[in-house]
C-alpha cells in the first residue's frame, strides 16, 4: 500500500485552474500578498537577523520553513503526488480551520457534512459561524447517494465534507457516489481519509489530477502512530495549495521534527508490522464481543476502531470509566444512538476491555 501511486497525468484542459476558485475565495483572503519565503532559499550561507531569534541553543532556536519541502518530498515519492500539491498541518483541527478561514464568511456562507461523522467539522465551523448543513448516512449501511449531497447545497455552499472510511461508523463511502458528488459540483469537496490504511481500499488522493476541486485530507496519528505533532496532510491542485498559504500559520515544525517525521516515513516496514496486529486484533476483538452475554450490535470497521451498539450505552460506557477503561461514548450523534466507539489497542488493553464487559 506504500508504493508509490501513479500520477495521472493532467491534460491541458483539466490542468487549468479552477473556473471559479477565485469566486469561491474569500475576498479579503484572495487579495493578501503571496507569503515570502525567500529567507529558508540562501542554503544556509545568509546571515539571519530579520526574525527576532535568539542566536543560542541550536537547532532549537531557528524557525523553519512553514512549507516544509523535506516533508513534502518525502510525501510525493511514497504517493506519487507532486510536492506542490501538497500541504501541511499540525493537525485535523488546524487544518480543518484554515480551509473555513480560507473560503466560508462568517455569518453568510454554508458547508455541507455528512451525519454522523467527525465532530471535529461543526465544532471549527461554529467557531467561525458558519452554518453545517447534514446529510444523514442511510441508517442500514451509513452510505449516502451523491444526489442527495448534491441537493443539499444551496448559492451559499462554499465546501461539501465528507470522512471516509467515516468516524465514527468505520466504512467507507462509495467511491463511485464520491466521483458523481465532484463532478456534479463545483466548490470544495473535502475528503477526510485520517483513517485509511487499515484495509485494502485506496486512496483517493490521485484524483485530485482529475477533479480539480478535490480536497483530501490525510494523517499520521493512526497509521504512523505519531503525535508530536499528529501531523495531517492536504492534497489538492496547486491553486488551491497556493491559495491556502496565505492563510496558514507561517512557522513549520522544526528541524529535529521534520527530522523524525521525514525518519517515520521511510520506514514503511515498521509502520506495516503495526498495522498487521492492529487489523489481527481488531478481528479478535470483533470475535470476541460477539461471545458476550451483553446485547451488542459490532458494526464492521477498515479503520483502527469499532462502533457498537449496546444497551443503555452511557451506563455501559460509565461502568468502562469506573474500571479504568476509557472509550468514546457517540450517542449524542444522531444515528448513533446508544453507541459506543472503541479504539482497537495494545493486546493486553482489549484483553483488559473484553474482561470487564464480561462481568457487566
Amino acid at each position: 500500500m506504500f508504493a508509490a501511486q501513479w500520477w495521472l497525468e493532467i491534460d491541458q484542459k483539466r490542468r487549468k485552474r479552477m473556473e471559479n476558485l477565485q469566486k469561491l475565495v474569500r475576498k479579503n483572503v484572495w487579495n493578501l500578498p503571496e507569503p515570502d519565503y525567500s529567507r529558508w532559499n540562501n542554503n544556509g550561507e545568509m546571515m539571519l537577523l530579520d526574525a527576532n531569534e535568539n542566536p543560542f541553543n541550536t537547532p532549537f532556536n531557528r524557525m523553519t520553513n512553514p512549507t516544509m519541502p523535506r516533508i513534502r518530498e518525502a510525501l510525493a515519492a511514497m504517493t506519487g503526488v507532486k510536492s506542490d500539491c501538497i500541504y501541511l498541518s499540525s493537525g485535523i483541527d488546524a487544518l480543518f480551520d484554515t480551509l473555513l478561514q480560507t473560503f466560508c464568511d462568517p455569518q453568510h456562507d454554508n458547508i455541507v457534512s455528512i451525519s454522523p461523522t467527525r465532530r471535529i467539522y461543526k465544532q471549527r465551523a461554529k467557531v467561525y459561524d458558519i452554518q453545517v448543513i447534514d446529510v444523514p448516512l442511510t441508517p442500514s449501511d451509513y452510505t449516502c447517494k451523491a444526489e442527495t449531497l448534491v441537493k443539499a447545497c444551496n448559492k451559499d455552499t462554499k465546501m461539501v465534507v465528507l470522512c471516509s472510511p467515516n468516524d465514527p461508523t468505520g466504512n467507507h463511502l462509495p467511491i463511485d457516489e464520491l466521483m458523481k458528488t465532484l463532478g456534479s459540483l463545483n466548490i470544495i469537496v473535502v475528503v477526510d481519509q485520517s483513517f485509511l490504511g487499515f484495509d485494502d481500499a485506496e486512496s483517493v488522493r490521485t484524483l485530485i489530477a482529475t477533479y480539480p476541486n478535490l480536497v483530501v485530507f490525510d494523517a499520521i496519528l493512526a497509521l504512523w502512530a505519531y503525535a508530536m505533532p499528529p501531523m495531517t496532510m492536504l492534497y489538492a491542485q496547486p491553486d488551491i495549495v497556493k491559495v491556502l498559504r496565505k492563510v496558514a500559520p507561517q512557522n513549520g515544525f522544526g528541524e529535529r521534527v521534520e527530522d523524525e517525521i521525514i525518519h517515520i516515513l521511510n520506514d514503511p516496514f515498521t509502520c506495516d508490522n503495526w498495522i498487521t496486529r492492529i487489523k489481527t486484533e481488531r478481528n479478535n476483538m470483533i470475535a470476541a464481543l460477539r461471545t458476550l452475554s451483553l446485547p451488542l450490535k459490532v458494526l464492521p470497521s477498515a479503520t483502527n476502531f469499532l462502533l457498537i451498539q449496546v444497551e443503555n450505552a452511557t451506563a455501559v460506557y460509565d461502568y468502562l470509566i469506573e474500571n479504568g477503561i476509557r472509550v468514546a461514548n457517540v450517542s449524542d450523534l444522531k444515528g448513533c444512538e446508544n453507541c459506543l466507539r472503541i479504539t482497537i489497542g495494545a493486546k493486553s488493553e482489549n484483553a483488559k476491555l473484553i474482561g470487564a464487559l464480561r462481568t457487566l
